[in-house]
């Protein structure tokens, strides 16, 4: 495994690595709790050196549990802890436990060291908004022709009587209510849910292809 200066803690916000690092009980707030062990070594300065300086929690120390599942190496009737899990600041109210698990049939003189990391889930807000309603002008009465006589005669009564004006936008504003109004008499509206393709069923190239 790469030693721990190999590791940048703002990247990885969960770090296991075999460190061979022993450093005893004395705790360091927010960085070393008092279940670890008893043995200190060099490899043990230097990995709590590198925890405070990059703000680690180790893990391993932090919650108590039997020597069976503290200890992750055992040997030749020796037994330590060497391996350790690491975590920054933003991940470490997630870790809820750290501890060996022994239930494995492999050959090896190394215990498989877990974490139990509970994230919290993410809120999602979904706002369902109510279909756009829009009045719209029955234009498909227009197919009709005497409707469509009705309102050209409409149309045509209402312009004689609609003043000039030299101004562009005043005449648009003229015609333009001189043709709601007429469509408001003669077709009145509806009204419209949201934009809807029409689906044609049938039409003069339908029926040639048949």
């Amino acid at each position: 495994m790469p030693s721990p200066s190999h590791y940048s803690p703002f990247y990885h916000p969960l770090v296991a690595g075999d460190y061979n690092a022993r450093f005893g009980k004395v705790p360091i707030d927010g960085i070393l709790g008092t279940n670890g062990e008893v043995t200190i070594i060099s490899n043990g300065h230097r990995l709590k050196d590198f925890a405070s300086v990059n703000e680690l929690k180790i893990t391993n120390t932090f919650f108590r549990h039997k020597q069976t599942h503290k200890m992750t190496w055992s040997a030749r009737g020796y037994r330590s802890v060497i391996d350790y899990i690491l975590t920054n600041k933003k991940l470490l109210p997630s870790v809820q436990d750290t501890k060996v698990f022994r239930g494995y049939d492999v050959t090896t003189d190394r215990y498989l060291l877990i974490s139990k990391i509970c994230l919290p889930q993410k809120g999602y807000t979904f706002i369902k908004r109510s279909p756009r309603q829009e009045e719209v002008f029955r234009v498909h009465l227009l197919e009709d022709p005497s409707i469509k006589s009705l309102y050209q005669r409409r149309l045509e009564q209402n312009m004689t009587h609609s003043p000039c004006s030299r101004n562009i936008n005043a005449e648009w504003q003229t015609l333009k209510s001189t043709l709601q109004q007429a469509a408001n008499e003669d077709l009145g509206k509806r009204m419209k849910r949201g934009h809807r393709r029409r689906l044609i069923l049938w039409n003069e190239d339908i029926k040639n292809l048949i």
